[in-house]
C-alpha cells in the first residue's frame, strides 16, 4: 500500500488488513516521504496496544554487521522468532536487500508473502526501492 500522506485512519486500515481471521499476516506500507515512515514507527506502539498484542520494532539498521548486510536466512530466522508471538514492525527503508542476490531477495519476499502465523508483520519502506518484488 503506497501512502502519500499519513492518513488519520491508518490504525483502522492496518487493523482491518491484519485481522486475525485473514490468512496472510504481512503488510507493506510504502511512501515517497521518509517522514511518513517515521510517523508509522512513532505510532506503532499505540497501534500494537490497540490490537492488544506484544510488539517489537526491528530497525533495518540493525540488520548490518561490519562486513555488510546479514544473510537472508539470518534475517528470516530473526523475523520468525519475533513474529510468532509479537506484532513486528520491520522499520525501513530496506537497504539491506541491496546487498543480496536476486535469488535471496526473491526468497525473502516469497517468505513474507506467505507469512500466516502470529499477530502480523508490518514493513515500512520507501516507494521506488528497487528491491520490492511483484510476487508480494
Amino acid at each position: 500500500m503506497a501512502i502519500t500522506s499519513f492518513p488519520d485512519n491508518i490504525d483502522k486500515i492496518i487493523i482491518k488488513l491484519l485481522d486475525k481471521n485473514l490468512r496472510y499476516r504481512c503488510l507493506i506500507l510504502q511512501s515517497h516521504d521518509p517522514s511518513i515512515l517515521n510517523k508509522i514507527s512513532n505510532n506503532f506502539e499505540v497501534l500494537a496496544n490497540h490490537l492488544e498484542h506484544p510488539y517489537q520494532i526491528l530497525s533495518c539498521l540493525r540488520l548490518f554487521d561490519h562486513v555488510g548486510a546479514h544473510s537472508c536466512s539470518e534475517i528470516i530466522k530473526q523475523i520468525e522468532t519475533i513474529a510468532e508471538s509479537s506484532l513486528l514492525l520491520l522499520e525501513g527503508p530496506l537497504h539491506f536487500l541491496n546487498f543480496w542476490t536476486k535469488t535471496s531477495q526473491s526468497k525473502f519476499w516469497g517468505y513474507l508473502s506467505t507469512f500466516t502465523q502470529g499477530p502480523g508483520i508490518i514493513i515500512s519502506d520507501l516507494v521506488g526501492n528497487d528491491t520490492f518484488q511483484e510476487d508480494f
